[in-house]
């Protein structure tokens, strides 16, 4: 009898929805983060990029990164959301490395509102791949999951079966201009069987390091027929 009043009570009286970030029922808004949490969000700060995002050094004559400047880009766009830092920084690893996969719904729902201009210009929404060792080790590809959560708020079509990654590739951070185009070059391959071509593709992942991975990607797009390819990540360094 007392199981069933309990289950009567919890019934009449749902839980409060907690925040995803820390946990608090206080002001919980659409995204799932309580009023504190929003406020400690590190929103990139311009300048930034006019073609891959990054913020850059304030002071310098043109509107463009050095990579950009420097180096043939395929995607036509790029967005990135946040400073890889703070509450951000410790939420995606906890994403990644501790497999708490309900925030890839609220960083999907934010990156959404952030690159709401986009939405008109795709139809398809994709992921940079992870290795077939790294994926069966972590069991799921973050970026993929923050993909279908975006496509979800869009309405769009979102699909990890378009590229393939053929083999693993290291850390960018410390490598050289050149060490980074060949450590990519190569690493991905289209999906001979996913109909690319003629589609407006934005690729995702969850981090940003030089944007040599999404280059990389978007090449490989474009190789393949897709008319205009853009890129949107989550956080960069």
């Amino acid at each position: 009898m007392g199981k069933i009043f309990s289950t009567l009570i919890d019934m009449s009286y749902p839980l409060k929805p907690k925040c995803l970030f820390c946990g608090s029922q206080e002001n919980i808004n659409y995204f799932g983060l309580c009023k504190y949490c929003v406020s400690l969000l590190p929103y990139i700060s311009k300048p930034v990029c006019t073609r891959c995002g990054k913020p850059y050094s304030h002071g310098v004559s043109h509107d463009a990164c050095s990579l950009c400047l420097n180096t043939e880009m395929y995607f036509e766009k790029g967005y990135t959301v946040f400073e890889f830092s703070g509450i951000v920084q410790n939420t995606l690893y906890r994403l990644k490395y501790g497999g708490e996969t309900e925030l890839a719904d609220v960083f999907g729902k934010l990156m959404a509102d952030y690159a709401a201009e986009l939405k008109e210009h795709i139809n398809l929404i994709i992921p940079v791949p992870l290795h077939i060792e790294k994926l069966k080790k972590r069991g799921f590809n973050q970026s993929w999951l923050i993909c279908k959560a975006l496509g979800r708020e869009w309405g769009i079509d979102s699909s990890d079966k378009a590229l393939v990654r053929l083999r693993y590739t290291e850390s960018q951070i410390n490598l050289s201009k050149k060490q980074r185009l060949s450590n990519v070059r190569g690493a991905f391959a289209l999906n001979s069987r996913f109909k690319i071509q003629g589609k407006s593709v934005l690729i995702v992942d969850d981090i940003m390091t030089t944007g040599s991975t999404l280059n990389e990607c978007s090449r490989m797009l474009k190789s393949g027929g897709a008319s205009h390819v853009y890129a949107l990540t989550a956080a960069c360094p």
